[in-house]
């Protein structure tokens, strides 16, 4: 190719010459046409070698042609397979993924519910535990809840054996709890001494030892897994009770359903009298009212009741008396009842019954006021104290207030012992001087109507004397 490049490039270059140089072209005019022929020659034969390298190499392009058409059918038929295979991967895959998504809520489901019932079972676990520590049966077996607390660890996983140890402990505390029992035990006495004696176990929630004669309610700590004796003994009546119950002459024993919430209350009851002294000192002056009103209120009836005649059936009496003109007679009717209001109203009119109406109406009326004083005789007085004794009572309110507000101001409220006597004695004289002042009042109030109505009862009557006397003259 470079030569037939070379001879293109010579015959295209033109030829100038000139008149001097016209021989010379002509001597080198054989040159060139021997070298032109050579050059023509070696042409040919590399134009040859060339068609010969041209067609052998397109040979060679369409053998590479055929071979990489057929590769391509080939591939393309492998590429139809794989795809076909593909859809089938697919369809594979497809129905993979929806047996996982089944597996997988499956799996989740299972897990959630073994957790749930892990966790169900650790509660449970805790709950026996508090139980157990909680159950006065603990003193017999301690630490019967150290078996549980493996469970209760999150690093491992609660098996068959645990839940056996849960299931025997809780049926264990069921049995015990649910009868009544007699057993040995030990308990620290109101002395802090340790003792040996019979326990009486009523469920879980009584506890009753007995000891050399000695009786009582024990109290079960769950700290130190110990009985301990109340630190004052039970009222009388209930300790003869539980002596009966042991003895086997009831079948009734006290039972405490609250577990030993009432037991306590044994420590903090006061007697009457000592809810009264921690009022303070006005709880005397209010006493002394309420013995002063009772005297009068007991002296008030009594007089009353001396003074008292059934005057219904003593005007019918001196009724038939005077309408048979038998004036003796009725006096010594009337001197009969002579401690009686009525009766010496009466026999005041007797005597001046031949006065004229209007001086014996005074005469009557005269006698009936002379006879009031007596009646309505402490009535004010019962009045005032009923007045005095709630006074009295607030005054202690105040008092024991100023007392609380004084503690507060040296002690802060940090400690609600320091306030209780104040507040104490604040409410219990009100309530002390209210208890006082109610019934003297109610007394006070039915003594009036009493006198009242013996009153009424006096002009009454008078006016039928004065009624009686006169009709029998016309």
């Amino acid at each position: 190719m470079k030569n037939k490049i070379l001879i293109l490039i010579l015959l295209s270059i033109p030829l100038w010459t000139t008149s001097s140089m016209a021989q010379d072209i002509r001597i080198n005019m054989k040159k060139i046409d021997k070298q032109k022929r050579y050059i023509l020659e070696k042409s040919s034969i590399e134009i040859k070698k060339a068609q010969q390298d041209y067609k052998k190499t397109l040979q060679e392009i369409q053998d590479n042609r055929n071979a990489l058409l057929n590769k391509i059918a080939e591939l393309k038929k492998k590429k139809q397979d794989l795809l076909s295979e593909s859809k089938g991967l697919k369809k594979d895959i497809q129905a993979l993924d929806k047996e996982y998504e089944i597996l997988s809520s499956i799996f989740e489901k299972n897990t959630s519910d073994i957790k749930e019932l892990v966790g169900q079972i650790r509660i449970n676990a805790k709950d026996l535990i508090s139980i157990l520590k909680q159950s006065p049966y603990s003193t017999l077996k301690r630490h019967r809840e150290r078996g549980l607390y493996p469970i209760l660890n999150k690093a491992t996983f609660p098996g068959m054996k645990d839940l056996k140890t849960m299931a025997d402990l809780l049926f264990d505390e069921i049995l015990n709890t649910s009868e009544v029992s007699l057993k040995k035990g030990e308990f620290i006495d109101r002395k802090g001494l340790k003792k040996q004696a019979d326990i009486l176990f009523i469920g879980p929630f009584t506890q009753i030892y007995s000891t050399g004669g000695h009786v009582g309610f024990l109290l079960y700590s769950d700290k130190s897994e110990r009985f301990f004796a109340l630190s004052k003994p039970a009222p009388y009546l209930i300790r003869r009770s539980i002596k009966k119950y042991l003895s086997g002459k009831t079948p009734l024993a006290p039972v405490d359903i609250s577990k030993g919430g009432a037991i306590r209350e044994f420590l903090y009851e006061m007697s009457l009298w000592e809810n009264i002294l921690s009022g303070g000192p006005l709880v005397w002056p209010i006493l002394g009212i309420g013995i002063i009103g009772l005297i009068l209120i007991l002296q008030k009836f009594y007089i009353l009741r001396k003074k008292y005649i059934d005057s219904t059936q003593f005007m019918d009496e001196l009724k038939t008396l005077i309408i048979n003109k038998k004036w003796e007679q009725a006096k010594v009717l009337c001197q009969s009842f002579k401690q009686k209001p009525i009766p010496n109203i009466i026999f005041k009119g007797i005597i001046n019954k031949d006065l004229p109406r209007e001086e014996l109406e005074n005469i009557l009326q005269e006698e009936i006021l002379r006879h009031i004083p007596g009646l309505e005789k402490f009535l004010s007085t019962l009045g005032m104290l009923a007045k005095i004794a709630p006074l009295l009572g607030l005054l202690g309110t105040v008092t024991g207030m100023i007392n609380t507000f004084h503690v507060i101001t040296y002690f802060g409220t940090s400690d609600p012992k320091l306030m209780s006597s104040g507040i104490s004695e604040a409410l219990v004289t009100t309530m002390l001087g209210l208890s006082v002042a109610i019934p003297i009042m109610f007394f006070h109030t039915i003594l009036s109507r009493i006198v009242e109505n013996y009153i009424a009862s006096m002009e009454e009557n008078a006016i039928s004397f004065i009624n009686l006397v006169f009709s029998g003259e016309r």
